[in-house]
């Protein structure tokens, strides 16, 4: 009877443990976002590559509607597969840089033998977000003149 009651309790300790170890550190709450609050996405994007050295631009337009954040910056986001990347394994975009506003271009340097990914998002207020421009990619190769 009493390895029945130690067995239960160190059961009941377990579980106990285990359903109070999924809880982490929360974050602070994010408001709600509305149709009128999300930024509009970064449109026209391009790369203009010299040597090892390329030029990414984009344009934006900034949601018009009342109540709509203030864009105060971009986040360029970048994936590098290099020559011994797998073939068909997903891309896994990194911030690499943030952008203040008015800037609407990032200058980065290139290694030979890789594919680069890049993209582009809105930064608001309080974490706002908003949705990522279509991705470009840039591909250099070995002989490519410096």
């Amino acid at each position: 009877m009493k390895i029945f009651r130690f067995l239960m309790f160190a059961c009941v300790c377990f579980l106990g443990m285990a359903a109070l170890g999924g809880c982490g550190k929360k974050g602070a709450p994010l408001p709600p976002l509305k149709d009128e609050t999300i930024l509009t996405r970064p449109s026209d994007l391009s790369v203009s590559v010299s040597g090892n050295r390329a030029i990414l631009k984009w344009d934006y337009q900034s949601n018009t509607k009342d109540g709509a954040p203030q864009v105060q910056g971009f986040e360029v986001s970048v994936a590098v597969k290099g020559p011994k990347a797998c073939q068909g394994c997903p891309l896994v975009f990194k911030a690499l840089v943030r952008v203040p506003m008015p800037k609407t271009a990032h200058e980065m340097t290139l290694e030979p033998e890789s594919t680069y990914y890049l993209r582009v998002q809105a930064l608001g207020p309080d974490r706002i977000k908003g949705p990522y421009s279509k991705t470009v990619s840039i591909r250099m190769k070995q002989d490519q003149p410096q």
